[in-house]
């Protein structure tokens, strides 16, 4: 939107273009987003949390008042308290009519900020007490293996758009390992689990939390339409002290792949989880699990009635970021060799 100079009003125009800016992040403005689509059109298709549509729209009529930039500034401070519950908030107008300067200097640039690929995605951090960690569903078995083993789970949604909305609003798939057995392979396989901790596949990486982390620059928008499992995570080797010290575990990883389908109308992600354990100094039979899980975002702000409901409220509009729905998880293909 170009300057406007002090002193002059918006145009109703020029205002409903703030409001569909907004509404590619809150909202989604891509009118038909394509699995296709996903490698090619990255920056479209990685915003919009899926919300209702960002308002007012106002008729071309209309001179633009408090009421309706408040409630465009309510529902950016729904979306700020979303991503970052420690952001500093817009203060509401309290003058009748705004001056359209300050609203294209300070809102139009707000806008922008908040959807810029390094802030619309820090609700991927962990940092807030706005999710938890959901198992879902574990695939547990006890296979003889000795090189190289994987577990498959998919995660179902019901199309590829809420695929979207879920990752892009900050949603994670995760994955948990562990291993029971007595003898060394096994308990250093269940050691190398412990120090990779929980594995989080998020929208655009893959990070794991345990003390060996590992972040890995590819997640659910490296998917590629082809129907071919792309590679989003790796850790390689165990060092330790003691009995599992030494060049013998060097070779060990753990992979996490991810492909994708439509069926029958439905999306559908599938997080293959691989084992290799390429110099083991036996067959290795032990109760193995992989455990597939979801985190997501909750629904924020709490309202509790009072004051502190203020910035997110403009006359009878109050606003909230709507938690997004969560996939069906099902283990897909049980460990196989």
């Amino acid at each position: 939107m170009p300057p406007i100079s002090t002193g002059d009003l918006i145009t109703a125009v020029q205002f409903n273009e703030l409001v569909t800016s907004y509404n590619k992040l809150w909202g989604d403005n891509v009118v038909s987003a394509l699995f296709t689509d996903i490698t090619t059109k990255f920056e479209e298709h990685s915003c919009g949390w899926g919300q209702a549509s960002a308002e007012p729209t106002v008729a071309i009529t209309d001179i633009i008042t408090t009421e309706h930039t408040n409630q465009l500034l309510s529902q950016m401070n729904a979306g700020l308290y979303h991503y970052d519950e420690t952001s500093a908030l817009i203060p509401h107008f309290s003058t009748t009519v705004i001056d359209a300067s300050y609203i294209t200097s300070t809102i139009e640039d707000k806008i922008t900020d908040m959807s810029l690929a390094t802030n619309r995605f820090k609700a991927l951090d962990d940092a807030f007490t706005r999710t938890e960690k959901v198992i879902i569903v574990s695939d547990i078995a006890t296979p003889t293996w000795t090189n190289t083993i994987n577990s498959i789970g998919k995660a179902e949604f019901a199309n590829y758009n809420e695929a979207r909305y879920f990752f892009n609003a900050g949603g994670k798939i995760y994955i948990t390992l562990d291993q029971d057995g007595v003898n060394s392979d096994a308990r250093s396989w269940d050691s190398m689990f412990d120090t990779t901790g929980v594995i989080n596949v998020r929208a655009v990486d893959t990070v794991n939390e345990g003390s060996n982390v590992v972040a890995v620059t590819k997640g659910f928008y490296d998917i590629t339409p082809n129907g071919a499992y792309t590679e989003v995570f790796s850790v390689s080797g165990y060092v330790a002290a003691g009995e599992y010290s030494g060049s013998a575990y060097s070779n060990r990883s753990i992979k996490v792949s991810l492909k994708a389908d439509e069926v029958g109308g439905k999306f559908n992600v599938y997080i293959k989880v691989t084992l290799t354990d390429d110099v083991t100094s036996g067959t290795i039979n032990a109760e193995l699990t992989c455990d597939f899980g979801y985190v997501n975002q909750h629904t924020t702000p709490v309202l509790l009635g009072d004051s502190n409901d203020a910035p997110y409220t403009a006359g009878a509009h109050v606003y909230q970021f709507i938690t997004r729905t969560i996939p069906t998880l099902t283990v897909d293909t049980s460990w196989t060799i």
